[in-house]
């Protein structure tokens, strides 16, 4: 079955709603950008994910991971 098109904006409103901004990120005045690749299974669940680049900071990189696991259905 296909992924219904509204899914990707779902996926995407939850992760926008779920990013925190990591405390010692912020007090160490760490910046950075990361561009997700996601892949999302039939239910419309993030079946991979991938963060380009790797690591813009580690701290960074967690808080996006655990953004997207929060933002699932």
């Amino acid at each position: 079955a296909p992924i219904r098109p509204d899914a990707w904006t779902e996926v995407r409103d939850g992760i926008v709603a779920a990013l925190r901004y990591p405390a010692l990120a912020r007090r160490r005045g760490t910046e950075g950008c990361a561009r997700l690749r996601l892949e999302l299974d039939e239910a419309g669940r993030v079946a991979a994910l991938e963060i380009q680049p790797p690591q813009p900071a580690r701290a960074l990189g967690d808080a996006v991971r655990s953004a997207v696991c929060r933002a699932e259905p």
